[in-house]
């Protein structure tokens, strides 16, 4: 359901980028396949901690000083190239993943569930971005947001009669009184307190990590593909020889 990352480590006979590590997108931005891209070269431009705004002469100080770092890449299975963008911190040994080009697309949800619950989607996608962007705490709220439309969408897509009441429930009644089933219970009981951990001010579950929501969230996002899959089978090919 996520998008695949490659922490990739090269040696280009420049000693700056020598022992740092790259996260960048293991799909390419051309042919669309996932693989282990080759680095051909990098190059690192200052990020300055002070600029200097000439128009209204005011100075604007930023938290941490670094470079740019970008780095073209080629595939090792259509030979073409494409461009990462990082940002590295003077204070921080991890560069920071920031772009592609060209941009890659991800599928990151399943199309029948584009298909049916767009909405769902659509927040599933924004909260992704972020994640993208290491903005942590709003890709959990966005997730759980997500997880919470999917969750009376279906239920109520089952339970037609049901709507205004399913509207109306709270997302741990909702998946309480509609989700019976072991994995589907289970697993979003899991990202809803998760999900809420990150919304509030004081976390309660400092040991779990953001990984652990996504993966428990992949697996209730799969049981409802399945579920959709049984119930909508792709058409059939008609049988030509049946009809002679």
């Amino acid at each position: 359901m996520s998008q695949e990352n490659l922490k990739l480590q090269f040696k280009l006979d420049q000693p700056y980028f020598d022992n740092k590590s790259y996260i960048i997108p293991t799909k390419c931005p051309h042919c669309e396949i996932c693989s282990h891209p080759k680095t051909i070269t990098a190059e690192s431009l200052p990020y300055p901690d002070l600029v200097i705004n000439k128009s209204v002469g005011i100075k604007v100080t930023y938290p941490h000083s670094g470079n740019l770092d970008v780095l073209m890449h080629q595939c090792i299975l259509c030979e073409k190239h494409y461009f990462t963008l990082h940002l590295h911190y003077s204070n921080n040994k991890n560069p920071k993943f920031l772009l592609s080009y060209p941009s890659v697309s991800f599928n990151d949800v399943p199309t029948i569930l584009v298909e049916h619950y767009p909405r769902f989607a659509e927040i599933y996608k924004q909260a992704h971005a972020a994640e993208q962007l290491d903005h942590i705490e709003l890709a959990a709220t966005g997730y759980r947001m997500s997880l919470e439309i999917l969750a009376k969408d279906f239920a109520i897509s089952e339970n037609p009669e049901d709507e205004d009441k399913i509207k109306e429930l709270s997302l741990n009644n909702c998946l309480q009184q509609y989700f019976q089933d072991m994995s589907s219970s289970v697993s979003g009981h899991v990202v809803k307190s998760l999900g809420n951990d990150y919304a509030h001010y004081i976390r309660k579950h400092m040991d779990v990590e953001f990984s652990e929501l996504k993966y428990y969230l992949n697996i209730f996002l799969e049981n409802i593909e399945k579920r959709l899959k049984l119930k909508h089978p792709p058409t059939r090919v008609p049988d030509l020889k049946t009809q002679k």
